[in-house]
């Protein structure tokens, strides 16, 4: 009978001590029912071997080593291939997850079973040993997700749609996780947050969790990851690298130019910022007059009566002929003073 949980660690030059660390903390899981697959890559030291070979007396434990070097890619794929559970469960291989992980996940798999993927919160190991940097993620938000893999770790994925969907591709080096998410999220039935911080990311100077720079080619490849599933479902869109390291623009291609109606209830309340007397309306209306690229808007004004003169001058000075004012006389009522504004709007969407 296959495992529920096939743990999958492609293996290259850890410490001793770490990578000794990593197979304990599945080795000790409060739940059983898994298996864990360690593939060498050719690793020039000779401890990995020697670690490794320390846990092959397990019969859940299957180790492989590569005759020669393939990259991270060709490892994943090895003990992809070679897994056998209903989910795979992607650790890295200087990295840790609490003990009851596996545990805690599968009482989330079996009370859904049209969950797919599911992610966790996750933490780092500082350099110290101390854990450091929680990360408490939103639930599932595939814009977020464009933007940043901030799913990341812990993953575990339904075995049989990680290899439907073609296992890691060749390349997309240091992004081969999220390349991989993004073809399986496209097809999951139900993807699941665990709000709990499993899993554990260890700082080494060798990873990006210890320094960012250390795999620059993992962000183009990441960009073109994500190009590539905008290209797949749809999204007319360029994909661009932000310079904080990870972080992507999805720049949409808009085929029309609607005209779009900006509805802006206001009294022309004015107040001090950083000591100097500011008019919330103006400033809201010529920020968006310096800063939009999209010309095609209207500005639909709904000022209650007693809105100053003056604002009232200013607006129609900036906004000229994109202004559409309407007076509001009664109680102050946000929602009525909006469906008034949508009376008076011309535009194909209201923002």
């Amino acid at each position: 009978m296959s495992p529920r949980f096939s743990v999958i660690t492609p293996v290259f030059d850890p410490p001793a001590e770490v990578l000794r660390a990593t197979i304990e903390c599945i080795l000790n899981q409060t739940f059983a029912d898994w298996e864990l697959h360690l593939v060498d890559d050719a690793s020039p030291s000779p401890h990995v071997r020697e670690v490794l070979n320390d846990y092959v007396g397990d019969p859940r434990i299957k180790v492989t080593f590569r005759e020669r070097n393939g990259g991270i890619i060709a490892s994943s794929n090895d003990a992809l291939t070679r897994a056998t559970g209903d989910f795979v469960v992607l650790l890295d291989h200087d990295d840790i997850i609490d003990l009851n992980s596996l545990e805690l996940i599968n009482d989330v798999l079996l009370a859904d079973e049209t969950i797919d993927y599911l992610y966790t919160d996750e933490d780092l190991i500082a350099f110290d040993g101390s854990r450091t940097q929680a990360f408490y993620k939103p639930d599932w938000s595939p814009e977020r997700f464009r933007a940043q893999n901030y799913c990341c770790h812990l993953s575990v994925i339904r075995r049989s749609l990680a290899v439907d969907v073609g296992g890691f591709r060749p390349g997309f080096e240091g992004s081969q996780d999220y390349d991989l998410i993004l073809r399986v999220t496209e097809k999951a039935r139900r993807i699941h947050h665990l709000p709990k911080v499993l899993y554990h990311w260890r700082q080494l100077a060798t990873s990006t969790a210890g320094d960012p720079t250390s795999k620059m080619y993992a962000y183009e490849s990441g960009r073109r990851a994500i190009q590539e599933h905008c290209d797949r479902i749809g999204i007319n869109a360029v994909v661009e690298s932000l310079p904080l390291l990870g972080t992507y623009r999805v720049r949409r291609i808009l085929k029309n130019h609607p005209l779009v109606s900006i509805i802006i209830p206001t009294r022309g309340t004015s107040g001090r910022v950083w000591g100097v007397e500011r008019c919330f309306l103006i400033d809201a209306v010529q920020s968006i007059l310096e800063k939009s690229t999209y010309e095609n808007i209207e500005f639909v004004v709904v000022a209650d009566t007693d809105t100053p003169p003056e604002a009232i001058r200013a607006l129609e000075r900036i906004a000229g002929d994109k202004l559409h004012l309407t007076w509001f006389d009664g109680e102050f009522n946000f929602s009525e003073k909006v469906n008034a504004g949508r009376v008076h709007a011309n535009g194909d969407l209201l923002l």
